[in-house]
């Protein structure tokens, strides 16, 4: 066979694979792809997810998913609308190296995440999925998913970002709790990289601003040291750590602490929301070694 025919051959199934990969998602309905959304999540959370708003699925030339109006529903029981509603989300992984079990994700962007954390006086949690039934499945699920497909050679996620997001919490006999206007980005999730992440917020009015960076997540998951920075501004305030750090199974670290506090009694009243002991200190200024243990 000449070179030529070959050419021809092979540039003849190119076309033949790239006509398939666009053509795909036109094959498949948004319906379909809602269904298999909702069957997944109810089989391993034994919850209702509602999709409501617009589903996209693309291929080429990276894979793309997207979807609108999504809502987690919470168990029975619960006083609150739902777990979670998402205006938007959108995520996708590189297509190319998946032919070599390498799982590179794009990044994840949710836009308008309300999420709502709820607390029974039975002591029961909304965001504990604890459903005996619920955790056979999945087991079973994860067990048969391992069993019929390769591992991944690697992993690595792209940037997450959260944008015009709220976190609500309830509990018996308090006031609700809020979080709003949250704004923030992660970079560094893979562990290829330094982590960092920044963000803002509103809480009570005002607003909180922090940024951490840590140097390697991995060590630092699995209770080994690593290099970590810590900055929160609050109203009249200012906290930093600068030193090392590491969570396994408890949280803990070693380094510099310093705070700037511009008005004691006005902080810790938006931070609890009563009124501030009488006698304590406007001002306070802080700059020490510590460790957490």
């Amino acid at each position: 066979m000449k070179i030529r025919t070959i050419a021809k051959i092979a540039g003849a199934l190119v076309a033949l694979v790239l006509l398939t990969l666009i053509a795909l998602p036109l094959l498949i309905s948004a319906d379909f792809l809602k269904a298999q959304l909702v069957a997944q999540v109810k089989k391993t959370t034994g919850r209702e997810l509602i999709i409501r708003g617009n589903t996209s699925l693309t291929l080429f030339p990276q894979i793309a998913v997207s979807a609108e109006d999504v809502t987690l529903g919470n168990p029975d029981g619960f006083a609150s609308e739902y777990f979670v509603h998402i205006d938007k989300l959108q995520t996708g992984a590189a297509l190319g190296p998946l032919l070599s079990h390498e799982l590179k994700i794009t990044g994840i962007t949710l836009e308008g995440a309300v999420l709502n954390l709820e607390q029974l006086g039975s002591g029961a949690k909304n965001w504990e999925f604890t459903a005996e039934k619920v955790k056979q499945e999945a087991a079973k699920s994860a067990q048969k998913s391992a069993a019929e497909s390769s591992p991944l050679k690697s992993f690595a996620l792209g940037d997450v970002k959260i944008s015009r997001s709220a976190i609500r919490y309830f509990q018996p006999n308090a006031k609700p709790l809020a979080v709003n206007d949250i704004d923030v980005t992660i970079s560094g999730a893979d562990g290829t990289s330094p982590l960092q992440v920044t963000g803002s917020a509103q809480y009570r009015d005002e607003q909180v601003q922090a940024q951490v960076w840590i140097e390697k997540i991995r060590d630092f998951l699995a209770g080994k040291p690593s290099k970590l920075t810590a900055k929160i501004d609050v109203p009249n305030g200012l906290v930093r750590f600068s030193g090392t750090g590491r969570m396994g199974e408890q949280l803990g670290g070693e380094g510099k602490f310093e705070a700037s506090i511009a008005d004691l009694p006005a902080l810790l009243s938006w931070a609890n929301g009563l009124p501030a002991a009488p006698g304590l200190p406007k001002k306070l200024e802080v700059q020490s070694d510590i460790t957490l243990a």
